[in-house]
């Protein structure tokens, strides 16, 4: 069985940051403590939103690896798919306006 991809991302962001903690405990010249770093800080932006910022990490199968963005953004996103459109009683909707008149912990109601 395949692991998850955003274990597969964690891992990714674990092993830049050992590798930049080695280089700073081996004391490197600063041109490669600042590669380390330009890698851990791609590490981190591919496990929030794989692939917006540069080549996107891929699988044995070429297809991109699922980051926490991909996870919540869609129709298919936790957030569309399982935390809104659920039934409840006494809900409505409304229009939010602006009222100068309205001190800081206020609400108008309609």
């Amino acid at each position: 069985e395949f692991p998850d991809d955003l274990n597969i991302l964690y891992k990714g962001v674990i092993s830049a940051c050992r590798r930049l903690e080695d280089a700073l405990m081996n004391r490197q010249p600063a041109g490669l403590l600042r590669y380390f770093k330009f890698g851990l800080q791609l590490a981190v932006d591919q496990m929030i939103d794989n692939g917006r910022i540069g080549k996107a990490q891929v699988k044995r199968n070429n297809m991109a690896l699922e980051s926490v963005a991909q996870r919540l953004k869609g129709k298919s996103g936790r957030m569309r798919s399982n935390m809104l459109g659920k039934r409840v009683d006494y809900s409505a909707r409304t229009v939010i306006v602006v009222d100068p008149k309205l001190k800081l912990d206020e609400c108008g109601l309609p």
